[in-house]
């Protein structure tokens, strides 16, 4: 039920653009900045981020390294594969199967289920993101995440491409 009502908010956006193409915005470098925010909005972490993509055809990967406010870095390399009509997949080491989404209009919506490992224990975390272009250099992601069906809290994340 959850992934037919992402798909019909998403639809609200079909054949409004710019379109957002992956292939496109994620070809070359881009910088990020986000927040992470518990599940009341309080900001428990901030985040710089340095993502390279790189596309051949049907399949790309997508470098990521995020450098936290306590000095934390974390690298993550999605290997994407565009499956046709507006939809993606991807798999990188620290996700849970295949992450997967697809694109309306300048939206899109991405699932995946990140395994966060906190101090000796991994913790499979549901995050579903919406990304909006706001145009051929900006977007706008808000992820929600969740664990058993409950709100856990949300990363905002603002990227540019250069």
């Amino acid at each position: 039920m959850s992934l037919l009502s992402c798909a019909s908010t998403m639809e609200r956006y079909k054949g409004k653009g710019p379109e957002l193409k992956l292939e496109t915005f994620f070809n070359g470098p881009s910088k990020a900045w986000g927040a992470v925010m518990d599940r009341s909005g309080n900001v428990t972490r901030r985040f710089t981020a340095d993502l390279v993509g790189e596309w051949q055809g049907n399949t790309g990967t997508l470098k990521e390294t995020f450098l936290f406010d306590d000095g934390e870095v974390q690298k993550r390399q999605w290997n994407l594969k565009i499956t046709g009509d507006g939809k993606y997949e991807g798999r990188a080491d620290d996700v849970e199967g295949t992450g997967g989404g697809a694109v309306s209009g300048f939206a899109m919506n991405w699932k995946y289920v990140l395994k966060i490992k906190v101090g000796n224990t991994t913790y499979n975390v549901p995050f579903d993101d919406s990304m909006y272009l706001i145009d051929d250099k900006n977007i706008i992601n808000r992820a929600r995440m969740t664990k058993f069906g409950f709100h856990i809290g949300d990363l905002i994340i603002f990227i540019q491409k250069k």
